[in-house]
């Protein structure tokens, strides 16, 4: 299994095209695929891509399931605003990612090489002009079966057809390899998106879900693998509440429009976190709300121009605000 990885690795690697430098910051909205077309419209000007959320693995790790008649919706509508269009391909089952169906499919190499022709064949007839590997929760054994199965892909699509990789964010190099994320295999191959949200959520205390100082960290760790030019990094566009005395997972998601609206009605004035680069405000009934909006998403765009990184991905479109043009 090492070797084949190695070879597919080898064979790509010189790839002009794939390893080309971008001349502007690319920069990806992500959307389920309920997300309404009239949202990709409007946030049409401020993007090059949209990652249409689309399909899941199998829970036997064999196989995927086909986009549905949204996902084609926006597939269509990104074509009609001139935008690319790439498909994700999650492991979730319900609200979570599934480190059994990863597991699955990473540690066979007859279901890698299943998954990727499946995923190759809808990509080339459906008209995308690319995919993302978005399989998260995973263990540290899954590593070298994720590099073969991107790899694989890379291989399977012509290079005019991008090929990315999701990774969730960390400050530490060693912590990515106990994740899941060989970043410097997997940065010859893809392009690597940092998924750098959810530092913190309803698991945890209140707090950012992405600051400044741990998405900073988390950057410079990943260069050390990744070029900045094959970097990606992923900006949040929502935001969690906190009830008081909260169990786990008794908070919920908000768009940035809700929690300025909460905010609202319950005569609190938000306050901006200049260290972490986002919002808080604590309700009158002591829920304690953190959410990153176009303000947030600004001052991390300096940071991708300013590492040279490949652009920037933004999850998610229909919670966002109006991102601004570049």
């Amino acid at each position: 299994m090492v070797v084949v990885t190695s070879v597919l690795v080898a064979s790509i690697s010189s790839s002009s095209n794939a390893l080309a430098t971008p001349r502007h910051l690319q920069v990806t909205g992500y959307a389920v695929d309920s997300t309404s077309p009239a949202t990709i419209d409007a946030q049409a000007p401020a993007l090059t891509t949209v990652g249409v959320d689309g399909i899941d693995v199998a829970r036997a790790g064999n196989a995927v399931t086909m986009p549905s008649p949204g996902a084609l919706r926006l597939l269509a509508t990104a074509h009609a605003d001139g935008l690319s269009a790439e498909l994700l391909v999650s492991n979730f089952e319900g609200n979570d990612a599934s480190t059994a169906v990863a597991t699955r499919l990473l540690t066979s190499d007859t279901r890698r090489a299943r998954v990727a022709a499946s995923l190759a064949r809808l990509v080339r007839e459906q008209g995308w002009d690319g995919i993302t590997v978005d399989l998260e929760a995973l263990a540290a054994r899954d590593a070298q079966g994720l590099v073969g199965f991107v790899a694989r892909l890379r291989v399977l699509l012509a290079p005019r057809f991008h090929v990315a990789v999701d990774v969730s964010a960390t400050p530490s190099l060693a912590e990515y390899s106990r994740s899941g994320y060989h970043l410097g295999s997997l940065g010859r191959v893809a392009d690597v998106v940092l998924m750098a949200y959810d530092e913190d959520g309803p698991w945890s205390g209140p707090g950012p879900i992405g600051g400044l100082p741990w998405q900073r960290a988390a950057v410079a760790a990943a260069r050390h693998a990744v070029p900045g030019r094959r970097l990606i990094l992923g900006v949040a566009a929502y935001g969690y509440t906190w009830p008081p005395g909260a169990r786990v997972h008794d908070g919920i998601s908000v768009t940035d429009a809700q929690a300025r609206r909460l905010a609202a009605a319950s005569a609190r004035r938000p306050r901006w976190v200049p260290s972490q680069g986002e919002w808080t405000v604590r309700l009158r009934n002591g829920t304690v709300l953190w959410w990153s909006d176009d303000r947030s998403y600004a001052l991390r765009r300096r940071i991708a121009v300013r590492d040279g990184l490949a652009g920037l991905a933004v999850w998610q479109l229909a919670s966002s605000d109006l991102l601004p043009r570049p």
